[in-house]
C-alpha cells in the first residue's frame, strides 16, 4: 500500500485494542509532504466521525509511504513501533519532582524578605 496525500492509516495500540495511532498526510508549502501522527485515538469515536473508517495495521507493520525521487524511484517505508508509554513517569512523580525543584527558590525568596526588614 502506498500512502497518498490525505490518506488515513492507523496502527493498533499493543496494550489497548480499542485505540489506535493515526497517520495523516497533507501537502505543505512548496509541494512538500507533511506527515502527522495522532496518538491514542478511539476506534469507536473515529468511526462515528469518519464512517468510511481507517485502514488499521498491527503495531510494528511497515508500509510504503512514498517515493524519494522520480529518477531513482527509492521507496520510503514507515515502520511504526508504539512503546505504550513504557518510560513515561506517573503524575505523582512529576509533581513531587516539581515541588523539590521549587523548594529552594521559595526558601531563597523568604530569606530576601527577612533581610530587607
Amino acid at each position: 500500500m502506498v500512502v497518498t496525500r490525505g490518506a488515513l492509516v492507523g496502527f493498533t495500540e499493543p496494550d489497548a485494542p480499542a485505540q489506535f495511532n493515526m497517520l495523516t498526510t497533507s501537502e505543505g508549502e512548496n509541494g512538500t509532504q507533511l506527515l502527522f501522527i495522532h496518538s491514542d485515538e478511539s476506534v469507536a469515536l473515529f468511526q462515528k466521525v469518519h464512517p468510511s473508517g481507517v485502514t488499521l495495521f498491527p503495531d510494528g507493520s511497515s508500509i510504503l509511504i512514498g517515493i524519494d525521487n522520480i529518477i531513482n524511484q527509492n521507496s520510503i517505508v514507515l515502520t511504526f513501533h508504539d512503546n505504550a508509554g513504557a518510560d513515561a513517569p506517573d503524575i505523582g512523580s512529576t509533581l513531587s519532582l516539581l515541588a523539590l525543584a521549587l523548594a529552594p527558590l521559595l526558601g531563597a525568596n523568604r530569606f530576601r524578605c527577612l533581610r530587607l526588614a
